[in-house]
C-alpha cells in the first residue's frame, strides 16, 4: 500500500497542475463567455497568487514559453534515462531511447537559440502555477527514482500521453507570438512532439493492467505479461476459480 500511495500522490498531483496550464493553453477558442488566461498570461510573473492578466509583448510571451519548453525537454530525458535502467518491458526501453535522443536533439537546438537571443532559459518561474508544475514534476520523478520493473513500468508510461498533449500546446501557443529563428525552431520541432504524442497513444492502447494496479504493471494486450509482471488478469482469475469449483469433490447430501 505503501508504495503505490507514493506513487499516486505526485502523479495526480501533475495531472491536477498540468491539467490548468493544458486547459489554459487550448480553451480561447472554444467560444466560453469567460475563456481560461493562456499560458502567456499564466506565466506573467504573478506574485500575488492569482494568474496574472497583464499584457506582454510577443517576444516576452514566446520566451517564457520557450523556456517552458526547456524544462519539458529536460524532464523527458531525465525520465527516459530512468526507463532505460530501470523498466522491464522492451517496448518502453525503445520508446524511451527516443525520447532521450529526440529531446537531446530539441534541447540542444533551444540552448543554441536561447544562446544567440540572450534567453536564460534556466530563469526560475514565478507565476504560482508554473511553480506548482514544476514542484509537481520534481515530485512525480522522485517517485519514478523508487521505483523499478513492472511499478516503474506503469509509472513512467501513464502520463506520457498527457504530458506531450500539453507540450503540444505550449508550441502551439508560442508559434502565435514568435519571429525569426524562434518561429523555425517551433515549426520544426511540433511534427516531433506530435509523432511523440502517436508513440504514446499507440503505447497506451498496446497495454492494459493487471488487478494490482501499479504495483502490477503493463501488461499485453492479448493478457500475456509484459516482462515478468506478476499476477494474472481478472479475467484469467476468474477462470481458475471456476476451473477449480467444477473439479472440486462433491459432497453427499
Amino acid at each position: 500500500m505503501t508504495r503505490t500511495r507514493g506513487f499516486i500522490g505526485p502523479f495526480s498531483r501533475w495531472f491536477f497542475v498540468a491539467g490548468i496550464s493544458a486547459a489554459a493553453a487550448g480553451c480561447q477558442s472554444e467560444g466560453r463567455s469567460n475563456p481560461a488566461p493562456s499560458p502567456t498570461a499564466l506565466a506573467a510573473g504573478a506574485t500575488s497568487g492569482q494568474p496574472s492578466t497583464a499584457r506582454l509583448d510577443d517576444a516576452t510571451k514566446t520566451n517564457v514559453l520557450l523556456r517552458q519548453l526547456h524544462a519539458a525537454n529536460q524532464d523527458e530525458i531525465d525520465m527516459g534515462k530512468m526507463a532505460l535502467d530501470r523498466a522491464q518491458n522492451a517496448e518502453l526501453k525503445r520508446f524511451a531511447t527516443q525520447m532521450v535522443s529526440d529531446h537531446t536533439s530539441a534541447d540542444q537546438k533551444l540552448t543554441d537559440l536561447a544562446k544567440r537571443t540572450n534567453l536564460d532559459l534556466n530563469a526560475a518561474p514565478h507565476d504560482p502555477v508554473e511553480q506548482a508544475l514544476m514542484s509537481s514534476n520534481e515530485d512525480y520523478k522522485r517517485a519514478l527514482r523508487g521505483m523499478s520493473g513492472a511499478q516503474f513500468d506503469a509509472a513512467y508510461v501513464a502520463p506520457q500521453v498527457s504530458m506531450h498533449s500539453l507540450v503540444l500546446k505550449v508550441v502551439d501557443e508560442a508559434q502565435k507570438t514568435a519571429s525569426g529563428d524562434a518561429k523555425k525552431y517551433l515549426e520544426e520541432t511540433r511534427p516531433v512532439v506530435e509523432s511523440h504524442l502517436e508513440h504514446a497513444r499507440n503505447l497506451m492502447r498496446g497495454l492494459t493492467f493487471s488487478p494490482s494496479g501499479v504495483g502490477g504493471g503493463p501488461m499485453g494486450a492479448e493478457g500475456a505479461p509484459m516482462g515478468s509482471v506478476q499476477g494474472g488478469t481478472a479475467k484469467g482469475d476468474a477462470g481458475r476459480h471456476e476451473e477449480q469449483r467444477k473439479n472440486a469433490p462433491k459432497s453427499n447430501p
